[in-house]
């Protein structure tokens, strides 16, 4: 089963993977779920259980089994038409405590136990042993959020992925998004900035009385168009600024009488393993010198 958290932050050590960001929309006209309210609030209902059964699904896709940071919006216009607006991060977390912390640590009840070996003996002889481990777990804990969790044979759906650039062992994405706010343990270089990008397209209302379908099914067919050039200009301005990831990444969609805008917010960093995005490249195709040089 797929569980949705809200929360923003965790302690160190409880995420272990992070998949990715997911998020679902669904458009929908009010005023036509039936007279009683019972009614209107087991259709509502059944509207919002349908997004969260999309967004547990993706998660499945992606090999998780948890959705962090998780928030769900509702965007009423005047004429009835809602667009409600699920998004998270799927991730794997660690229920069950911290891991190799637990298992390595030594209590005084145990410390002072018959028989027991002694503080300093046990620094002597596992003195190396422990300064390894924690070596490795801080190498691992730096990289670890970004491995992908999935197998890289068969991905989800067509990405590019290669290998990780502190462990050279697993595979990682070449861009993470995330609405979840940075982890402590996450490996970063340099510091991060604002990331805002926003997209507007005309809406051609109807204001007729029976017009509310139309505008429902107009801006069901503009949300597409418009998530593809936010995440088109996400990509732009991490290229120009060589970061690979978003955290904290969050939509507001606004609907008005003639415009549809959504705005995107979130903190770009670098991330140390995942790639450094290639710059951008300008190509100049000089005209009059094409005609010169043919005639």
């Amino acid at each position: 089963e797929i569980l949705l958290f809200s929360m923003q932050e965790f302690s160190p050590g409880v995420i272990v993977v992070l998949g990715g960001m997911v998020a679902a929309r669904s458009v929908k006209v009010i005023g036509q779920e039936g007279g009683k309210q019972e009614r209107v609030v087991e259709v509502r209902d059944a509207w919002w259980n349908e997004l969260r059964a999309e967004i547990k699904t993706h998660a499945r896709s992606l090999d998780c089994c948890h959705v962090i940071g998780y928030s769900e919006t509702a965007t009423i216009s005047e004429d009835g038409v809602c667009v409600l607006s699920a998004s998270g991060t799927a991730a794997i977390l660690d229920q069950a405590g911290s891991g190799l912390r637990r298992s390595h640590s030594v209590t005084p009840m145990q410390a002072g136990m018959p028989g027991a070996a002694s503080p300093t003996t046990d620094q002597a002889s596992n003195g190396n042993g422990a300064a390894k481990i924690r070596s490795k777990r801080e190498a691992i804990s730096k990289c670890g959020l970004c491995h992908i969790p999935y197998s890289h044979r068969s991905p989800p759906f067509s990405m590019r992925l290669v290998l990780c650039s502190c462990c050279g062992s697993k595979y990682v994405p070449d861009v993470l998004l995330a609405t979840v706010e940075v982890p402590e343990e996450t490996g970063i270089q340099g510091q991060g900035q604002l990331l805002e990008v926003h997209v507007c397209r005309v809406r051609q209302a109807s204001k007729n009385l029976n017009g509310v379908e139309y505008n429902a099914t107009r801006i069901s067919e503009l949300m597409p168009f418009m998530e593809y050039d936010l995440h088109k200009q996400i990509m732009s301005k991490l290229k120009i600024r060589s970061h690979n990831a978003v955290f904290g990444l969050r939509t507001v969609l606004c609907i008005g009488e003639s415009m549809v805008t959504c705005v995107a917010t979130g903190t770009s960093v670098l991330l140390s393993a995942l790639p450094i995005p290639q710059p951008l490249e300008f190509m100049r195709t000089d005209v009059r010198t094409d005609a010169y040089q043919t005639s």
